[in-house]
């Protein structure tokens, strides 16, 4: 994690954008892998990690909010740059609306569908967008299939748990067995530009329409029911993506339903033979990068254990 920008140097960068003087800033406690901050309730400022992968995901973030912003209501961006302290940030017009994960729970279950369908219509929409130019543009490998893509992920995974000794050797193993046993299931791609990290912090609202899609860093060329890896873990364990103040909020029950949504407004993200086993190989890999950023944590460990069941 990259040390924290102080204030002075926050308002030293929003002023070098030619957007004004800064002077109500505070930090928003959402998100993962950025430091984000409201600018005077009128700007949001996002900077990510000074790592080569933090500055390709930023440069990701950014290239989809502009390339999807005549589809979807990415944010607007009106500046993005480099920091003093080498880490990627943009700047976009606050989008007025509460974050999905702090309102769920207050909407009725037919609120709950209108905006799980809006939700079905937005990634149909980035599914059906061509992917050539942002291949072209990241240097994307096409040629690859989908099963030995996702194989060698698992595997790159599981090479850096097992050199951080996070797991025995004997759920080293399993592991292997069962990527080796069940990989054949992935030869099914139905590949396009897939928007994965659909969780309800992304997500912003307003009553029940949605007015905002944030975080597109994590938009890949995939199987199209790569998506769905997320929406379980959401449906199994729904306090795993929610903000600190959102977990207050989050009662499993509320969110038990979002499998049988998405399948009732996007039922082509089903439509693959083994789907359960398709899901748990995500699940995998999903699993071991999680074991490898936090090796004393017990339930990413408890999840893969799951997922090897399956």
């Amino acid at each position: 994690m990259a040390k924290e920008i102080p204030i002075n140097s926050l308002r030293k960068l929003f002023q070098e954008t030619g957007l004004g003087a800064a002077n109500l800033i505070h930090k928003i406690d959402v998100g993962f892998s950025n430091d984000v901050y409201s600018i005077d309730d009128d700007y949001i400022l996002k900077i990510g990690s000074s790592e080569r992968e933090g500055a390709e995901n930023m440069r990701r973030d950014i290239y989809f909010c502009r390339f999807l912003h005549s589809k979807l209501p990415t944010p607007m961006i009106v500046h993005a740059g480099i920091s003093q302290e080498g880490r990627p940030f943009m700047v976009y017009k606050k989008i007025v609306g509460e974050n999905l994960y702090n309102k769920w729970h207050l909407l009725s279950e037919g609120d709950r569908e209108l905006v799980i369908k809006q939700i079905c219509s937005m990634l149909r929409k980035i599914n059906e967008t061509p992917y050539n130019d942002y291949a072209l543009e990241f240097g994307i490998d096409l040629n690859i299939s989908w099963q030995n893509r996702i194989s060698l992920e698992i595997q790159a995974n599981l090479q850096k748990v097992e050199q951080k000794g996070a797991l025995p050797q004997n759920r080293i193993d399993a592991v292997k067995k069962y990527v080796d046993a069940n990989k054949a299931v992935l030869k099914e791609e139905k590949i396009a530009l897939v928007y994965w990290d659909v969780h309800f912090d992304n997500i912003l609202i307003d009553g029940t329409k949605i007015v905002g899609i944030l975080d597109f860093e994590r938009v890949y060329i995939a199987a199209i029911d790569y998506v769905l890896d997320l929406v379980k873990r959401m449906t199994k364990y729904p306090k795993k993506y929610a903000s600190e103040i959102a977990e207050n909020y989050v009662k499993p029950e509320d969110y038990a339903n979002l499998l049988a949504t998405y399948k009732k407004y996007y039922p082509e993200l089903f439509d693959f033979d083994d789907l359960e086993k398709r899901l748990s190989l995500y699940g995998v890999k999903h699993s071991l990068n999680d074991i490898f950023y936090y090796p004393d944590a017990k339930e990413p460990k408890d999840m893969l254990d799951e997922y090897l069941k399956q």
